[in-house]
């Protein structure tokens, strides 16, 4: 949970780049393949179902709104509550497009995996400084005890004497926050047939969506041909361990220090020197980009329905700021 309660996110499993990658066979025919052009340049497209996610200052409307509403239910509960918005660490990634974060030579050589502090300035992959991707998630406030998480969740009846509301005060926000939307309805993977009515539910139906380009990235020829150039470069640099472009970027070892370590510091940069020399990131954006647009395509009536939801909820939340 972060810091300003945020949403209880769906795990993002990355393989391949992309998120939820399964493996699906050893290859697919050659007129199943999306043309993705010259894809020595980035496009600066943005690709289908990234499109439709709330953008950055929508993204804190929404999280101000959640914070205000949490705040009065716990005040009539007898308890303080005002942590800062902080955007959900999970659109940092998907405003990328669904794949592992960007990564130069320059903030690989000082910091490893580990974020850049805010002010780097170091550019990564194409992305401005000042990019939600290079921001990361803002915000911050003291930890809650157990028994005040569990007033935010709904895991108890009663606080201070007074009932907690059903949800808990985080379901009382959402159902303010999607007062009068449009029912929305999953249709596909875990949430396939499930009505839609919290910001968790919405934002994990759009993974699942994330999840379906990605597994047909991943299972791209094209896409495996890069991944094999990638690894001979690492063993050309001394790093024959790492096979796949995410056993580097998300081993497990990097997550034991608060800082990088001297090795990580060196396989992220030369990471990063393998990912410019093979060209992963421009063709990874671009089998991205052409499979979220077939998936999109898939979906057109949900995701129609899920913009429309989002305006809606972005009324609400703007009239609660209004109001405050």
């Amino acid at each position: 949970m972060s810091s300003a309660i945020a949403t209880t996110v769906a795990v993002a499993i990355f393989t391949g780049g992309a998120l939820a990658a399964v493996y699906l066979g050893d290859s697919m025919n050659n007129e199943d393949l999306p043309d993705i052009g010259n894809s020595a340049g980035a496009s600066d497209t943005t690709p289908a179902i990234q499109a439709r996610l709330p953008n950055e200052k929508q993204a804190l409307i929404l999280e101000k709104a959640k914070i205000v509403l949490i705040g009065r239910c716990m005040k009539r509960l007898g308890v303080d509550f005002s942590p800062e918005p902080a955007i959900n660490p999970v659109f940092l990634s998907l405003w990328e497009g669904g794949g592992l974060q960007p990564l130069t030579e320059g903030n690989a050589s000082k910091y490893g995996y580990h974020p850049a502090p805010l002010n780097a300035g170091d550019k990564a992959d194409g992305q401005p400084a000042d990019s939600p991707a290079s921001k990361g998630a803002s915000g911050g406030s003291r930890q809650l005890k157990q028994w005040e998480r569990d007033a935010v969740y709904g895991d108890r009846d009663q606080v201070n004497g007074k009932p907690v509301p059903d949800g808990g005060c985080f379901g009382e926000s959402q159902r303010e926050i999607f007062k009068s939307t449009d029912r929305l309805v999953g249709d596909t993977g875990n949430l396939k047939g499930k009505a839609l009515r919290t910001e968790t539910d919405v934002l994990n139906a759009m993974l699942e969506l994330f999840a379906v380009a990605g597994d047909r990235v991943s299972n791209d020829p094209r896409y495996k041909q890069v991944i094999n150039q990638w690894s001979l470069c690492m063993n050309k640099a001394g790093h024959e361990e790492y096979r796949h472009i995410t056993d580097a970027a998300l081993s497990s070892k990097w997550q034991e220090t608060a800082s990088a370590t001297k090795e990580e510091k060196e396989v992220a940069t030369a990471d990063a020197r393998c990912r410019k020399t093979t060209n992963y990131s421009s063709i990874y954006r671009a089998l991205n980009g052409a499979y979220q647009e077939q998936v999109a395509s898939e979906h057109k009536q949900f995701l129609s329905s899920w913009s429309s939801n989002l305006a809606t909820r972005l009324g609400n939340a703007q009239r609660v700021l209004r109001n405050t």
